[in-house]
């Protein structure tokens, strides 16, 4: 709407929604998916909006103030986020953060085509592993030796 009656205002501003190639970092107990991102070029900002979901029955604590964007081998710390930091037991919720410039204080002239990673850092404890029990074991008699003994 914004760009068919205000096209000027839009007109360096670059869009992408990953519905078809969702770019997803796991991290087994959670997840973190991009789902849209926009390039302000003039301003050499990145926003995404990010989906967290939390598989396990223990909230989920981060620190809202951490995201990272990797793209290669490189690393850009968040310029803002709007996050409270928790995800609830086996629930979901919606980040948005930003990425200006290069953390040398340069532009980034990041692609919104690059397989991105995000990265947030972790309060809570990581839950511990699940325990596995095995039922099918099948029961062993004791071998009796030929005198009888054991």
């Amino acid at each position: 709407m914004l760009k068919a009656q205000q096209p000027e205002s839009v007109a360096d501003v670059d869009f992408t929604t990953y519905d078809g190639k969702p770019l997803v970092s796991d991290f087994n107990d959670y997840q973190i998916q991009i789902e849209e991102a926009f390039r302000f070029n003039a301003e050499d900002t990145l926003v995404f909006r990010l989906v967290i979901t939390n598989r396990v029955d223990a909230p989920l604590i981060y620190q809202p103030d951490s995201f990272t964007l990797r793209a290669g081998n490189r690393l850009y710390p968040q310029s803002i986020s709007d996050a409270d930091g928790t995800v609830p037991p086996k629930g979901r919720s919606i980040v948005y953060f930003a990425v200006s410039g290069s953390p040398d204080g340069g532009r980034n002239e990041l692609s919104l085509r690059n397989a991105f990673t995000v990265l947030v850092t972790r309060v809570s404890p990581t839950p511990p592993p699940p325990v596995v029990t095995v039922t099918n074991i099948p029961s062993v008699k004791p071998i009796r030796s030929p005198r009888g003994q054991l």
